[in-house]
């Protein structure tokens, strides 16, 4: 009986998946802003992997619109006639492992997202997710995006609790916790399997920089642990840097991304002691289409203690 639920999970799986990226997937809310649709940003599979125009809707800070979609001059105070809102409803099926071992129970809901975002003024964007099973944490950033001669230069001041790459990410190889390829991402991301990139964080906050490019972007952000929720190890006079660095040419047929994330600092604990963080990640994106779209991904990180993980995966 097992094997045979089995098979039918994987026949759905495999309906789903080609159903579903050759149809709509993203966010809505920023489809009804823009008046495209969301393969318009997003490339084969889809949802989350960004195209060109979306990476550059994001660097512009999701402020692109239809003219007949936004109230206001246009110069100062322009926002959009629809509320920008979009729910995202997940369910988990049971995990297994070798003999049968169910380690992880059916979970539904499995994760509820209230997504609302979009344009505020020329260059000025914010995107804010209540998350969790019921909604009762938020992430939030607001994007001050500025385009000076070839690059945008971003300020975003934010609250999360998937990390600071949250401030600017356009690969999806799980740099940041919720973008990626896959939904398990200890198996599909290096950095997420050692803990890093938000798997281990609850709420931090900061004021990060960002600079995008076509072919590139570096993001830079001091982080610490927010007031009404401190991490057990970063409590006291807490304070951590990420630095990302990411190249992104299109070669031929291939668009190719090639990144390295980085974590460091340390802090005095309530112990006495100090927790010292310094953390290595690389990642490797490459989109094509060889007759049918072909994504592949590869991740290593690397953490103090000397932990090595490295997995590759292809989609």
């Amino acid at each position: 009986m097992r094997n045979q639920l089995k098979i039918v999970y994987g026949a759905l799986t495999i309906v789903a998946m080609l159903g579903l990226t050759s149809t709509v997937q993203g966010v809505p809310a920023f489809a009804r802003q823009t008046g495209l649709d969301c393969n318009s940003c997003h490339a084969a599979p889809g949802f989350p992997t960004l195209n060109s125009f979306g990476a550059a809707f994001k660097a512009a800070g999701y402020t692109q619109a239809s003219e007949d979609n936004l109230i206001g001059d246009g110069e100062a105070l322009s926002i959009p006639k629809a509320l920008n809102m979009s729910v995202v409803y997940k369910v988990r099926q049971p995990i297994e492992v070798a003999g049968g071992k169910t380690v992880a129970p059916f979970e539904n809901p499995d994760e509820i997202a209230l997504l609302l975002g979009g344009r505020i003024a020329p260059n000025i964007g914010y995107v804010i997710e209540a998350g969790g099973t019921s909604l009762d944490f938020a992430s939030l950033k607001v994007v001050f995006a500025p385009e000076i001669g070839p690059v945008r230069l971003g300020i975003v001041p934010w609250f999360s609790d998937l990390g600071p790459g949250y401030i600017f990410e356009t690969l999806s190889t799980g740099a940041v916790r919720n973008i990626r390829s896959m939904e398990n991402r200890k198996v599909s991301s290096a950095i997420n399997a050692i803990e890093y990139g938000g798997a281990n964080a609850t709420a931090q906050s900061g004021l990060g920089l960002y600079v995008w490019n076509p072919m590139f972007f570096v993001t830079l952000t001091p982080f610490m642990a927010t007031a009404f929720d401190p991490q057990p190890d970063w409590t006291v006079n807490s304070i951590g840097y990420y630095g990302r660095v990411a190249v992104t040419p299109t070669l031929g047929p291939v668009d190719l991304g090639v990144g390295v994330q980085y974590y460091f600092g340390k802090a005095d604990d309530l112990a006495g002691g100090v927790a010292k963080l310094n953390t290595l990640g690389v990642d490797v994106q490459a989109m094509m289409n060889v007759g049918i779209p072909l994504s592949v991904f590869l991740t290593y990180a690397n953490d103090i203690e000397g932990q090595k993980i490295c997995c590759q995966h292809f989609s």
